[in-house]
């Protein structure tokens, strides 16, 4: 019972809200715990089936914080609107799949591969990476794809930042 009441704190987001009451992000409950205690965050919703366990007793689970000092919507806008292209992302973009061979691999052996190599001009965005496996990886090396024979499961493309915290929360 204590190892699903802790699973289920682990798996559930906490929505970050701005001053001004407007979503942000959403992040976990170590990070929102953390910046409420900082004085950085006030809890606005907290959950009746969960809980916290401190040392004091039982702390209610927080499922809405909200910023009460220096979040500028506007900022935050422009700064999540699209996902930095690391590999971590491109992980969850990929769906843990090379995009050459469509083996799933895992985050410490997946490459990133450049589909224009980087040696050509080929620039580091999301309309350039795709994961693949090392052997994939080094198949291809710093040809083009033409030259190689070897085709794209998935066209790169940009994840929406839904699609990267969806995914990372799933996993």
């Amino acid at each position: 019972m204590e190892t699903q009441r802790i699973a289920k704190i682990n798996s559930t987001p906490v929505t970050v809200l701005s001053t001004g009451y407007e979503f942000l992000y959403k992040t976990d409950w170590k990070k929102a715990i953390s910046d409420v205690f900082g004085g950085r965050a006030e809890i606005i919703e907290s959950s009746d089936e969960l809980w916290i366990g401190t040392s004091t007793g039982k702390f209610p689970f927080p499922i809405k914080v909200r910023y009460l000092s220096g979040i500028v919507l506007g900022k935050i806008n422009r700064y999540y609107r699209t996902p930095r292209p690391s590999k971590k992302n491109l992980y969850y973009r990929d769906e843990g799949k090379c995009q050459y061979c469509k083996k799933e691999i895992t985050l410490s052996n997946c490459t990133v591969d450049h589909v224009f190599p980087k040696s050509k001009g080929g620039k580091h965005e999301w309309s350039n990476i795709v994961l693949s496996c090392s052997s994939c990886n080094q198949k291809k090396g710093s040809k083009l794809l033409e030259d190689t024979g070897m085709k794209l499961t998935n066209d790169p493309r940009v994840p929406t930042i839904k699609e990267i915290s969806k995914a990372s929360s799933s996993r």
